[in-house]
């Protein structure tokens, strides 16, 4: 007997322990709210600076001839799109009252916790990507010519597609767009760039779930 309330009073106690920690990063989101969001401000302007370093070294290195990794196209579209969407977020109303709320004290408890909470949210996605943004090279090499092929051939094909990938993701993040096509050529990387997308849209937590299905469409004359 004396074992079972042994073992009961450590369920309950770590139920308690997980409840508390709950009921206190909820009450964190409301009393830090206005603080949240002055750090927020203070973290992308430090991601802005990192953003600018790595594109600095983009320059740098397209200039010396190199193609530029797929990781750092990814990465600075994904800096650019967070800073629009933190830039919107501090520009909404609802922030703006807030901060101007006299010691802290605003009437509107819901907004204060759902802004404690959103700048919270934006402030580990800006850590993850300070995090992501440490490369040691942004670029490497070009391949010798080939046969058919010339480097700059080459190059153009992969600046087509960062350029690509960035266009789709900013329509992904535009409210107003229902619906995207990605149409062309057999064989082009359609199917691979919606992968891609669809990946790195699921990781930067821009939807819980992303479903892949081909469409096949048959021309009857």
């Amino acid at each position: 007997m004396e074992a079972v309330n042994a073992v009961v009073g450590k369920i309950v106690e770590q139920i308690t322990e997980h409840l508390l920690r709950s009921v206190g990063r909820q009450i964190g989101y409301l009393v830090h709210s206005k603080e949240n969001i002055e750090k927020l401000v203070g973290e992308i302007e430090k991601l802005g600076d990192d953003g600018t370093t790595v594109q600095g070294k983009v320059d740098r290195a397209r200039q010396n001839g190199e193609i530029i990794e797929d990781d750092v196209w990814k990465w600075l579209t994904r800096v650019h799109g967070l800073k629009l969407e933190v830039g919107g977020f501090l520009e909404d109303k609802t922030v703006i009252v807030d901060k101007r709320c006299f010691k802290g004290c605003c009437p509107d408890v819901r907004s204060r916790y759902w802004l404690g909470k959103e700048a919270q949210k934006k402030m580990m996605l800006l850590a993850k990507l300070k995090e992501e943004g440490q490369f040691d090279r942004v670029g490497h090499d070009a391949p010798p010519p080939e046969i058919g092929f010339t480097s700059a051939t080459v190059y153009d094909h992969f600046e087509s597609r960062a350029s690509l990938f960035k266009e789709i993701w900013g329509a992904l993040e535009d409210d107003t767009i229902n619906i995207i096509g990605i149409s062309g050529m057999g064989g082009v990387g359609k199917t691979t760039m919606v992968t891609e997308i669809g990946q790195q849209a699921k990781k930067d937590m821009l939807f819980d779930e992303v479903v892949q299905q081909a469409v096949c469409v048959i021309c009857c004359n």
